[in-house]
């Protein structure tokens, strides 16, 4: 997978701008604008999609127990700081293609992840970019405390980076990022029960390991 020069990124983001006149962005909806037919120069056309992190996962984590040997409640209980949307996992895919062949000629993914979750002793998180089921990029890592910390101290920690991709048949395919998060609990609590996506590697720490949905497919022809 060949990444293009700043140069060609330039000229493929001029040229895309120049045809583009409404982009919707939503989960699995698509949007584009094609030039004139009276244009005498073929252009370059974007497309764009975006995915995120299902609903029903967030669900599944507010409901994760925690325990400290006298009370057992939900982490968003006990901590409501971990709660609501405290991971977060945002892709955005753009791609541009030829307005006589419709074949796609080049592609950005851009992503963004993070887990907020203050009180805690630990957080770490990393992420995936997976284009046709092959892992191809790695995003930043995000580390608050020690794995063995006994402070409190953590924290919000980012998980981002940006994949670009150039030429006919090299970009289009299935574009899914994935986020690697860990979490340690203070001293004196304990992971009770967690989601199915996640496990626990020590009474204080559990990793998890989640996918944006739906997959984001671009195109060969548009």
């Amino acid at each position: 997978m060949s990444r293009p020069s700043g140069l060609l990124l330039k000229g493929l983001a001029v040229a895309a701008s120049c045809v583009m006149g409404l982009t919707l962005f939503a989960d699995a909806s698509f949007a584009s604008n094609r030039g004139g037919s009276g244009s005498a120069q073929p252009h370059l056309v974007k497309r764009t999609a975006e995915s995120h992190i299902r609903p029903s996962i967030i669900e599944q984590l507010n409901k994760t127990q925690v325990s400290n040997g006298h009370k057992t409640a939900s982490l968003a209980d006990i901590n409501p700081s971990c709660s609501g949307q405290w991971i977060d996992l945002d892709l955005q895919v753009e791609w541009y293609y030829h307005d006589e062949t419709l074949l796609t000629e080049a592609s950005d993914a851009d992503w963004h992840g993070y887990v907020q979750c203050y009180d805690v002793s630990y957080v770490s998180t990393s992420s995936d970019l997976l284009f046709r089921n092959v892992s191809v990029q790695n995003g930043t890592e995000g580390i608050c405390g020690t794995p063995d910390g006994i402070g409190t101290q953590c924290g919000y920690s980012p998980t981002f980076n940006t994949y670009y991709c150039a030429g006919i048949g090299n970009c289009n395919g299935s574009y899914i990022v994935r986020l690697g998060a860990t979490i340690n609990l203070p001293p004196g609590w304990n992971w009770n029960t967690v989601p199915d996506f996640c496990s626990t590697v020590s009474v204080r720490s559990m990793i998890c390991a989640i996918d944006t949905a739906p997959v984001v497919i671009v195109p060969y022809i548009n």
